[in-house]
């Protein structure tokens, strides 16, 4: 099974500029043209495109910890150079996307052409614990260059600013830092409603590590917003409180019941399916 698995993982990394080509076929129009016009010449984009690719083929082969590490290097130098050059990195989110197609597709080609024997679930979990392993990494820095770079309380600007996160086709993830003002959840619930259906997304992650108040009147506004995006039939489930935000909401004897709530973002990815590397 290894020395399969190893044979195949060769051939994406052999194949790794080819593959990485074909994403600029693959690719949104609108995001081709935004790379552009954006500092970073096209070669370095193949570089960086065709260095992921090389990391997702030797993953078939080499165990998580020897790889983790090269794939972190890689997400946060590639995430914090596209930001600093105009990238889009949320849209960034989308492309992970084709890398996955590709790649599995390329592995798929590979099992039919030789008459392999590996297991197409085992390659695609590999595959998969790669690219979650670029999204949660790519996450941490939209998380922080939004708090650094938006509004520093998100919700105390009439111009209020909602960026969804695609995860998968139909899972989102909805950062929030600064200090939640009720009087703008109303905006937020607009916004989110529009963008779910903009994307048509089945489920959001609230993620609330950043956020640093939850009073009553906000944690009644969470729950109205549950119920508006339940009646759409889209799921949705808060992660990141923390402790100390969690002992005021004590004191204050706000009530979450009716709310899906889980300690860190992992483990509501974990609860849908979606495994993260473990770091070592």
């Amino acid at each position: 099974m290894e020395d399969t698995l190893f044979e195949i993982g060769n051939k994406i990394v052999t194949d790794r500029y080819q593959l990485a080509k074909s994403i600029f076929t693959l690719q949104d129009e609108s995001y081709g043209k935004k790379l552009k016009l954006s500092r970073v010449k096209e070669d370095q984009i193949l570089d960086w495109r065709a260095e992921l690719i090389e990391y997702i083929g030797k993953a078939l082969y080499i165990s998580d910890a020897d790889i983790t590490h090269d794939i972190r290097i890689w997400a946060k130098a590639t995430g914090h150079l596209a930001i600093s050059n105009g990238i889009p990195l949320e849209e960034s989110f989308r492309v992970l996307t084709l890398f996955r197609r590709v790649s599995f597709e390329a592995a798929m080609r590979e099992i039919q052409i030789k008459s392999l024997t590996a297991c197409p679930l085992d390659v695609s979990k590999r595959i998969d614990a790669i690219i979650e392993e670029v999204t949660f990494t790519y996450n941490g820095i939209c998380i922080g260059y939004h708090s650094q770079h938006q509004v520093k309380d998100l919700l105390t600007d009439d111009q209020l600013h909602i960026t969804i996160i695609p995860i998968t086709d139909t899972l989102a993830l909805l950062p929030m830092t600064g200090s939640i003002h009720p009087k703008h959840t109303d905006l937020i619930m607009k916004e989110t409603l529009n963008q779910c259906y903009d994307k048509q997304l089945s489920d959001i992650l609230f993620d609330l590590s950043g956020v640093s108040n939850l009073d009553l009147p906000t944690v009644n506004s969470l729950t109205r917003m549950k119920k508006a995006l339940t009646y759409s039939g889209i799921s949705m489930c808060i992660c990141g409180i923390q402790p100390s935000t969690a002992l005021s909401m004590v004191a204050q004897g706000s009530n979450l019941n009716g709310l899906t709530i889980f300690s860190t973002l992992r483990q509501a990815l974990l609860k849908r399916g979606i495994r993260q590397t473990v770091a070592k």
